[in-house]
């Protein structure tokens, strides 16, 4: 048995990785609230393992590689014969997100921020790395190099930021970062070894103020990558890394279907769920499953009280990944609902001329009377729609022509 012991492995990634790394071998997942007895038994021919147990299963190896020993974290055993040998191919991963992404740590400020195992590593690598300065800013000091974050003042020496902390990962998207970024006004890369979400609040926050924002996606790959290197006992194609990052950031990449009213989203998120194989939402929908029929709420409580009732859910279905969303058309009212919608989606915007959405039934929209009504919301909020969205996809033709258009763009987008 090959596969991943952790404690919580529902939304894990690494099945989907190691299975399109080594097709022909499935991958297994683990989950266990005490590794004890799993370890003792050695029922595997090889392991990874997640947080929280990468220091925790060190006892029950017999043999360490020399950087797991270093690290004192290991997240790969393999088992020959009963012996257990624990290997961590997570500093291995680092380097190669850094030099994916075009990062140069040598005489660089960097700031860590956290202090467990995967902080440890980070510090190694970018010492290795030859860091002008590294900085350790943290909640809970433990050694007097550390920095308490309540304490931080501004530090305009620092060039690049690394979250190794769990703050904004699934499922606390929403959670404000670790740090305020306006702190650091000359640090121009900000890096989370979160993957999910795709783009943390942090990340979001750094591309807001300019800075290039990278998450852990590629780094969980390229770990996963040489752990199948150590389990096989060969080498591996190295192309295999980047081709198995592609697919997975597609497969997770929700789209986003933001428009006017009658512009045709939910018929487009139906017919692209249909042929990708997708799951499709459609927020108004569920909006009504959940607090009754719209048109009700808007003569009962007011736009107010939708509009609240409309963030409250997209903020649960944005946590998902791999799926289609199909958003009302005043979703842009409130940037709140972009930014929770961004940070796993690509937002697709269905553009319809205006004289081709005056032609549209509008008897069953509460905001819309006539086709004058929509003229007035389209020179509201058109603009909006451009500010917000990645893609734009006219839908002034077939709804083929279209899907192709969004297909084409999305997977244009994920090659990265």
């Amino acid at each position: 048995m090959v596969g991943l012991l952790g404690h919580k492995l529902k939304h894990s990634l690494s099945k989907q990785i190691h299975e399109l790394i080594v097709p022909s071998r499935p991958y297994q997942m683990v989950e266990k609230e005490s590794i004890v007895d799993f370890m003792e038994k050695k029922e595997f021919s090889a392991i990874n393992v997640t947080i929280p147990y990468k220091e925790s299963v060190i006892p029950f190896c017999q043999e360490l590689d020399p950087l797991a020993s270093t690290l004192s974290s290991v997240n790969t055993i393999t088992n020959t014969f009963g012996v257990l040998k624990g290997y961590n191919t997570d500093y291995q991963g680092f380097l190669d997100l850094l030099a994916y992404e075009g990062v140069t740590i040598e005489h660089k400020t960097v700031v860590i921020l956290g202090n467990g195992a995967t902080a440890s590593m980070v510090d190694y690598a970018c010492k290795n790395l030859q860091a002008k300065q590294i900085k350790k800013i943290v909640r809970t000091m433990r050694s007097t190099d550390e920095l308490l974050v309540s304490t931080l003042e501004r530090m305009e020496d620092v060039d690049i930021i690394i979250n190794t902390t769990p703050v904004g990962m699934y499922p606390s998207n929403y959670n404000n970062p670790f740090v305020d970024l306006r702190l650091f006004p000359n640090a121009t890369i900000v890096i989370d070894i979160v993957y999910n979400p795709l783009k943390t609040k942090l990340l979001q926050v750094a591309s807001s103020l300019g800075k290039k924002a990278i998450n852990g996606l590629y780094m969980l790959v390229a770990q996963a990558f040489y752990a199948e290197e150590i389990f096989l006992n060969k080498r591996l194609d190295p192309s295999l890394i980047l081709s198995t990052y592609q697919t997975i950031l597609y497969n997770q990449t929700n789209i986003v279907l933001i428009g006017m009213p009658t512009s045709g989203k939910t018929t487009i998120g139906k017919l692209l769920s249909y042929d990708l194989k997708r799951p499709f939402y459609d927020i108004d929908q569920m909006i009504e499953e959940t607090f009754g029929n719209i048109s009700s709420i808007f003569a009962e409580k007011g736009e107010g009280a939708f509009r609240e009732y409309e963030t409250l859910t997209i903020a649960e279905v944005a946590k998902y990944q791999g799926v289609i969303i199909s958003t009302g058309g005043g979703i842009i009212k409130n940037k709140t609902n972009i930014d929770y919608l961004s940070q796993n989606g690509i937002i697709v915007f269905i553009n319809r001329t205006l004289d081709r959405l005056m032609e549209s039934d509008v008897s069953n929209r509460p905001l819309l009377k006539s086709p004058q009504d929509i003229k007035t919301l389209f020179l509201e909020r058109h603009q909006l729609y451009l500010d917000y969205c990645d893609i734009l996809v006219d839908n002034n033709s077939t709804f083929t022509d279209v899907i192709t258009k969004i297909k084409e763009n999305v997977y244009e987008a994920t090659r990265h």
